[in-house]
C-alpha cells in the first residue's frame, strides 16, 4: 500500500510577526497538523502496513525547502504542484 500526504507550507507559528512586516517575510514551515500526519504515515510504515509514503504539496519553488524536510522526516518521496503562474 502506498500512503498519500498532502501538506502546505505555512508561516513560522513559534515567530513573533512584527505589525508592519510582510507576511511574505516571515518563515515559512509545514504545518504543524500537516507534520502529525507526516508522523502517523510513517508509523504506519514501520508497522508494515504500507511500502512507500509521497508527500504532495501545491505552492511556488519557495516550497522546495518544506519539500525537503518532509523528505528529512522519512517520507520516500514528494510532488510539487507548481501554482507560481496563478498569481
Amino acid at each position: 500500500m502506498k500512503i498519500l500526504v498532502p501538506f502546505k507550507s505555512v508561516a513560522d507559528p513559534n515567530e513573533a510577526i512584527l505589525a508592519g512586516a510582510a507576511a511574505s517575510a516571515a518563515k515559512s514551515v509545514i504545518n504543524p497538523f500537516d507534520e502529525i500526519a507526516i508522523e502517523e504515515a510513517l508509523r504506519i510504515r514501520e508497522r508494515g502496513d504500507a511500502a512507500e509514503i509521497v508527500g504532495v504539496t501545491i505552492g511556488p519553488p519557495a516550497v522546495d525547502e518544506q519539500i525537503r524536510a518532509a523528505l528529512a522526516m522519512g517520507i520516500d518521496r514528494a510532488i510539487r504542484v507548481d501554482d507560481s503562474r496563478a498569481r
